[in-house]
């Protein structure tokens, strides 16, 4: 097997990188891990991993304030209403005058 070393010079002498792909294939396996290195696609799964554990958290947390918020705005305004409600007068029966002509379709 060839040395990781010489595999990262013959890419970096390499024009096009046409060993990129037997570098990156050996990057990828334990050979990293043993020399102490770390993957880096792996570290960046887990970066995202840990980015959408972060957002998923914050989406609910957010949702949650916003129906603690709903439910307060809520209640107060059935209590406005239940106030109002209570202070208004009974509409008062029309006149019997005024129903009179409303039958005979004078209304002024």
């Amino acid at each position: 097997m060839l040395d990781l070393l010489v595999l990262e010079r013959a890419l970096i002498w390499h024009p096009r990188g046409a060993l990129g792909r037997l570098v990156s294939s050996i990057a990828a396996g334990p050979e990293l891990l043993r020399f102490g290195m770390s993957d880096p696609k792996a570290e960046k799964k887990e970066r995202q991993a840990a980015d959408a554990k972060a957002a998923w958290t914050d989406y609910h947390a957010q949702k949650a304030a916003e129906e603690k918020n709903t439910e307060r705005l809520r209640a107060l305004r059935l209590a406005k209403e239940a106030d109002d409600a209570a202070e208004a007068k009974p509409a008062s029966a029309p006149k019997k005058t005024a129903l009179r002509k409303a039958k005979r379709g004078k209304v002024g």
